[in-house]
């Protein structure tokens, strides 16, 4: 994945992505500050999906944080919370299954 975050300049994702081969790139990590993230999710998503990109955004850690990554397009989200505190780990899996996210979900192997 191409990683996106404070100090990139979106309109240079496409390119950066046809450059290093379509194939090679399976979408765009969102990563950088909290407001950074949060103000760039959905214009990234949008990238993606023009592209049949994944978009993935890490560090998402709260149900709130969650739905709006999801309701912005993202595809994946990821977060440390979970796998640190049970209490997060039972909010996260209860909106995951509130938005039904689970039903989009990859198979771990589908590139074999």
């Amino acid at each position: 994945m191409v990683v996106a975050q404070d100090g990139c300049e979106l309109e240079d994702f496409k390119q950066i992505i046809e450059v290093l081969n379509l194939d090679d790139v399976c979408g765009i990590f969102i990563g950088g500050s909290t407001d950074w993230k949060l103000n760039n999710i959905a214009k990234i998503a949008q990238i993606c999906r023009s592209m049949d990109k994944l978009c993935h955004v890490g560090r998402v850690n709260s149900a709130s944080r969650l739905r709006f990554a999801f309701d912005c397009g993202a595809t994946s989200i990821d977060g440390s919370g979970a796998s640190r505190f049970k209490p997060t780990t039972k909010i996260i899996c209860k909106q995951l299954n509130e938005i039904k996210a689970t039903e989009n979900q990859l198979p771990l192997f589908d590139f074999l």
